[in-house]
């Protein structure tokens, strides 16, 4: 399924960026920004994706990596695979 997933869930989002800190960047994470589409690796039995989240953040443009590993997958209504739970390392 790693490599069919084609892109994340709110969830997944929200997931990924559980352990940021300060709060609003926690939320520019989780839902500010855009998202480049995330790249997927498979290895030694771990999916780890990583994006890029990019916009505005108090004001200044803003470029942050955001990489982790999946640990649950959801399908959509069209077939979609998509990443749901995100951890980061």
């Amino acid at each position: 399924m790693c490599n069919d997933a084609k892109a994340l869930t709110v969830g997944g989002r929200k997931t990924a960026a559980l352990m940021a800190s300060p709060r609003d960047f926690k939320l520019w994470l989780e839902s500010g920004g855009n998202t480049t589409p995330p790249r997927t690796t498979f290895s030694y039995d771990t999916c780890r994706v990583s994006y890029y989240v990019y916009g505005v953040l108090r004001g200044t443009n803003r470029r942050e990596l955001v990489s982790g590993k999946v640990n649950q997958f959801v399908v959509n209504d069209s077939g979609t695979v998509l990443m749901h739970q995100i951890f980061q390392f």
